[in-house]
């Protein structure tokens, strides 16, 4: 796996761009990394997924899903191919997550909770006692099998990736009870 960038002073292997170096602080040396364009009252934010910046909605890829920053970055440098693609699934489930986030948080927050109500309805319909976490394993055995079936989807990998991450985070609040 090819890193996006190398740390000049430490040597640290970057997988994802970054203005700073994650274990030292150096500056990257890639260019034009933070020079993102500016933001408008009426505009609304969103994380870059590859160099995690907030920035203009309108200035997001629709299809590459990065910033325009992070392409024109990549583009001087000629590494686009040096991104393995099970990182550009891992940060575009994140950047889903979010956007899914944004729509379904009634609370206000940013992040798609709506399991523990589905596991709720799930058990009182059938009886059973299934946990939000057990409830995320089950999305992912969805789209495991899904996956199986017709043609390649991203979707179906984007969304795993998010449901395993879910699954995750249920599993370590369940482990500090």
């Amino acid at each position: 796996m090819a890193s996006v960038w190398d740390c000049e002073k430490c040597g640290y292997n970057h997988y994802e761009q970054a203005s700073n170096c994650k274990h030292c602080g150096t500056e990257s040396n890639l260019p034009d990394m933070v020079n993102h364009p500016p933001h408008y009252k009426d505009s609304v934010d969103v994380e870059c997924p590859a160099c995690w910046q907030l920035v203009d909605a309108d200035c997001i890829d629709k299809e590459d899903r990065r910033c325009r920053s992070c392409i024109e970055a990549e583009a001087k440098q000629g590494r686009k191919d040096d991104v393995p693609k099970a990182v550009k699934i891992l940060n575009e489930a994140v950047q889903v997550m979010a956007e899914r986030g944004k729509s379904y948080d009634k609370s206000g927050g940013e992040a798609e909770r709506s399991m523990p109500k589905i596991v709720a309805m799930f058990n009182a319909l059938t009886g059973h006692e299934l946990t939000p976490e057990q409830g995320w394993k089950f999305m992912c055995c969805l789209k495991l099998a899904r996956s199986e079936q017709g043609e390649y989807r991203e979707d179906n990998y984007l969304d795993g990736a998010a449901y395993m991450a879910l699954a995750g985070e249920e599993a370590s609040e369940a482990n500090d009870d």
